[in-house]
């Protein structure tokens, strides 16, 4: 395919080109041009993607780059594209806007309803809100269109939760302004959790431990018995009825058997 860069007329797409190289030089234009925005100038790359993350959403190329921004490293929308995005779906209802109150209880609200869902989904934001969240009065947006700002973050919280399909995900960028940098957010968590674990050790003290006693076992004694010899019965001589108890003695008797005369046999010779 050709790389050649293609003068279309005014209200259509505008330039072209059919390959990645075509359009990575139309980026290059882009990127060294006067009315280019701030933040891409000299940066093709990021052209690039912002034109590819607008084509996601239905936005033509320089919409692209002057509604996408990066905002401590997250990928945002302007709140007006947002809610043109929103419009241009076909998936809204109603949407109504408003602020009531004062001082601290100074509070925007969003109403919208969702095609297809029954019921309107509500969100607000107030001036206490963004003093719990530390932002009221902080350099930058928040110090200089407050109340701007208290409306952007209520719709933006209505926005994602009902259309996050239409803004794939999106935050909007009045959303992020005075957030903490998402680089910084894993240590400064770790330490907020640090100091909230201190902070309950101090005030919930665990009881002191018992001193390890020796611990006692009861030893039950067992009586040895001395080894028994086995029970034989009295041996007894029949003819004087003495015990004999000696082996000697008994040795004795059956020799003397032996030796005894035939008459002593029962007669028998």
């Amino acid at each position: 395919m050709s790389n050649e860069l293609v003068k279309v007329q005014s209200g259509s797409i505008g330039m072209h080109a059919d390959d990645f190289d075509g359009q990575y030089k139309i980026a290059k234009m882009y990127a060294s041009a006067s009315m280019c925005p701030t933040n891409y100038k000299g940066k093709p790359d990021e052209i690039m993607v912002a034109w590819d993350m607008g084509s996601q959403l239905g936005l033509n190329r320089y919409t692209s780059l002057k509604g996408i921004m990066v905002i401590n490293g997250v990928v945002s929308v302007w709140g007006d594209i947002a809610l043109g995005l929103i419009k241009k779906s076909g998936l809204l209802l109603k949407c109504e806007e408003w602020e009531t109150g004062d001082g601290d209880n100074r509070t925007a609200h969003c109403l919208t309803r969702r095609k297809g869902e029954e019921g309107d989904h509500y969100t607000c934001f107030s001036v206490h809100d963004a003093k719990v969240a530390k932002l009221w009065g902080k350099a930058g947006p928040w110090m200089t269109h407050p109340k701007r700002m208290l409306k952007m973050k209520a719709r933006g919280f209505n926005a994602r939760d009902k259309f996050p399909d239409v803004l794939n995900g999106l935050f909007i960028t009045e959303e992020l302004f005075g957030e903490e940098t998402i680089d910084e957010m894993p240590d400064q968590r770790a330490e907020t959790l640090q100091n909230r674990l201190d902070g309950l050790r101090s005030s919930h003290p665990m009881p002191p431990k018992s001193p390890q006693l020796p611990v006692a076992i009861e030893v039950s004694t067992i009586d040895i018995e001395e080894p028994h010899q086995a029970y034989a019965p009295p041996i007894v001589d029949e003819d004087t009825g003495e015990v004999m108890d000696a082996p000697s003695e008994l040795m004795d008797a059956l020799f003397d058997d032996i030796d005894a005369p035939k008459s002593n046999l029962g007669g028998f010779q």
